[in-house]
């Protein structure tokens, strides 16, 4: 199984289109800071992504018939896991898309 460096992937991408800025003000400028820039993303995107499930954004789009479609980095059982007990079996099986670990 491939495994991946979801950090080194990020940086990777953002560095190869040119887009590697920062909330503190000024472009990373080692390693250190571009990691300390990308673990504050991650957490942003965490907390982001919890609010979404718990405001119930998703219910309020189930019922306009949108397409739901969910993508993480993280393994495919702990999303399933998470997301069953966040929107119940039934809402995880109502996802139109989803993509997980290594399929990202």
């Amino acid at each position: 199984m491939r495994q991946s460096n979801p950090l080194k992937n990020c940086d990777n991408h953002l560095e190869s289109i040119g887009i590697l800025i920062s909330i503190f003000g000024s472009a990373p400028e080692n390693d250190s800071d571009k990691a300390i820039l990308i673990d504050t993303l991650q957490d942003w995107k965490t907390e982001r992504y919890k609010e979404i499930i718990k405001s119930g954004t998703v219910r309020r789009y189930e019922k306009m018939n949108a397409k739901l479609m969910l993508l993480s980095a993280a393994t495919k059982s702990s999303v399933i896991l998470c997301l069953e007990s966040l929107i119940g079996n039934d809402g995880f099986k109502g996802l139109d898309y989803f993509l997980a670990g290594d399929d990202v």
